[in-house]
């Protein structure tokens, strides 16, 4: 076996143990909606029906108005019949799924930058992310559709090289997976899907049967999360924390604003005051609030159930990393060209849906997959740093 295979399985047991020690009783508190997962979960697995009588639900679970996606559902039952009922059992698919994820990374960063340094660095970093680590004990579905949106994401890049149907094929059917499995992805899938025809477009286009099927492919996915999204089931949830709702405020201050400007001053109402950029100013601040240092560093679980003291979602060590490796953006463009072109749009997108919403944001598992592309910035800027020299002394090797 290959030394950097070795190391790999190495860093997997090593985020497996992170994930796994004292699974049972860290996090102390067991959550309602981990209680709920673990227990309905079982019971349809059970019963062969939820507890209102619909017999082997598809898509979610109602509890009372609140649309809870089925697939996580489902795991945490079956790891009740390995583990019995207790929080070990319930928690133990997150857990095992968010360890997993070490090996699509490993891929992905490798299909970008094709270096294996940078790929076996993104791995150890996300093995050690507290982020990744904390939300990967906490059952939460993010962690299962993060590990198989990404494993999407490699087969879909592998795909292209010799215009593979097969893995192209592989890559649809994982990304449709994550519709079982959390909201986020259903924005993902299709918009990543598209970018990925457009940017890669001049060498797909050169078989046109692949070039086909992909574009098939993001359609699909376009028309099945519309469809979703029109469902009371779909759009039920992020009704009720969307920047769109009343809870948000920006309707009220509109309102506000308008009538400031008094009645003879209508057209400047409409022009300043309008529902694009009242609500495209809420969506802006809520964006840019997942990239900030704050956030990032100091209170990003504070707000949540995922809370530690004194710890940020990422270290400050990969803070400076990702900082320094943000000045490398041109000449990573200029060197590994599309396939980093790739990777910013997928980055820059990560935290998009998260920004749709109000309650609770900026959102720690609603903006999970950024951690993905944060921790690859911050192998990456490591990678770089050895380049650097003092009076043309090397600082590093």
């Amino acid at each position: 076996m290959k030394k950097d295979k070795i190391i790999l399985i190495l860093i997997f047991l090593f985020a497996l143990f992170l994930r796994l020690y004292k699974l049972g009783s860290i996090p102390h508190t067991f959550h309602e909606d981990e209680v709920l997962s673990g227990y309905v979960g079982r019971y349809i697995i059970q019963n062969g029906c939820d507890l209102y009588g619909n017999k082997w639900p598809l898509w979610y679970f109602n509890k009372f108005g609140d649309y809870y996606i089925i697939g996580p559902i489902y795991f945490s039952g079956l790891a009740t019949y390995l583990f019995g009922i207790n929080e070990f059992a319930t928690r133990f698919p997150h857990a095992f799924f968010g360890a997993l994820a070490i090996f699509p990374l490993f891929y992905f960063t490798l299909e970008i930058f094709k270096n294996k340094k940078i790929a076996l660095l993104s791995s150890l970093f996300l093995a050690i992310a507290p982020w990744h680590v904390v939300l990967s004990r906490s059952t939460t579905e993010g962690i299962i559709g993060a590990t198989l949106f990404l494993t999407s994401l490699v087969f879909l890049l592998k795909s292209k090289e010799n215009y593979s149907l097969k893995k192209l094929s592989i890559s649809f059917l994982l990304s449709l997976s994550t519709y079982w499995i959390y909201h986020p992805f259903r924005i993902y899938a299709p918009l990543t899907f598209l970018a990925f025809l457009i940017i890669f477009l001049k060498k797909i286009k050169k078989n046109k049967k692949y070039f086909l099927w992909l574009t098939v492919f993001a359609l699909l996915f376009l028309a099945l999360t519309f469809y979703i999204g029109q469902t009371p089931w779909g759009k039920g949830r992020f009704m009720q924390t969307s920047i769109f709702g009343i809870i948000s405020g920006v309707k009220i201050r509109l309102l506000e604003l308008i009538a400031d400007e008094g009645q003879n001053n209508i057209l400047m109402a409409r022009i300043f005051h309008n529902k694009i950029v009242g609500y495209g100013r809420e969506l802006i601040k809520q964006y840019l609030s997942y990239f900030s240092p704050v956030f990032l560093l100091f209170n990003g679980l504070e707000k949540s159930r995922y809370y530690i003291p004194e710890q940020g979602m990422i270290y400050f060590s990969f803070f400076l990393l990702i900082i320094y490796s943000l000045t490398e953006i041109k000449n990573l463009i200029s060197r590994y060209k599309k396939p980093v072109l790739f990777f910013l749009f997928v980055f820059f997108l990560s935290p998009f849906p998260a920004s749709l919403t109000f309650i609770e944001s900026p959102n720690p598992h609603r903006s999970l997959f950024l951690i993905i592309f944060l921790i690859i910035l911050s192998a990456f800027g490591l990678y770089q740093i050895k380049k650097i020299t003092f009076f043309k002394i090397k600082v590093f090797y």
